[in-house]
């Protein structure tokens, strides 16, 4: 049986400096959604701020609270991509700007973000070795 720490303690550099994650035909690097990643903390703040009043309220829209978050993953989780495809077949720079296309054209991707984003599996201390691996074979 696995104690808390075996369970639940991660590599904040790997949180911070994020992991690559292969697909197989392309690969994705990212970070955690939030905990070692201070910069995904520091930016939400930045963009919630003009919605203050209206989170206090109940009233943000689900459409605005969308895009602050598709602008956050974009920004401090989704770092980088290689051999990436747009739906031509043409590689695509990996700027925000694509990458939020991306979350808008393929929900399901933007989906697996959120959920691996949040997976502590992938930020941990032994995975940093892996992790040097996988980048050189990517």
């Amino acid at each position: 049986m696995s104690g808390a720490y075996d369970l639940f303690q991660t590599s904040e550099n790997l949180e911070a400096s994020g992991v690559w994650i292969n697909y197989g035909s392309f690969a994705i690097k990212i970070a955690a959604a939030g905990f070692g990643n201070t910069e995904f903390t520091k930016l939400r703040t930045e963009l919630l701020k003009p919605f203050r009043h209206q989170i206090q309220s109940g009233g943000m829209s689900e459409e605005d609270m969308k895009g602050v978050e598709q602008e956050l993953y974009a920004t401090t989780v989704l770092l980088d991509w290689q051999e990436f495809e747009d739906k031509n077949g043409e590689e695509m720079e990996c700027t925000i700007g694509n990458k939020i296309k991306v979350f808008l054209e393929l929900p399901r991707f933007y989906a697996d973000i959120l959920r691996m984003a949040s997976d502590l599996t992938k930020f941990r201390e032994e995975d940093e070795a892996q992790d040097a691996k996988n980048s050189q074979s990517v």
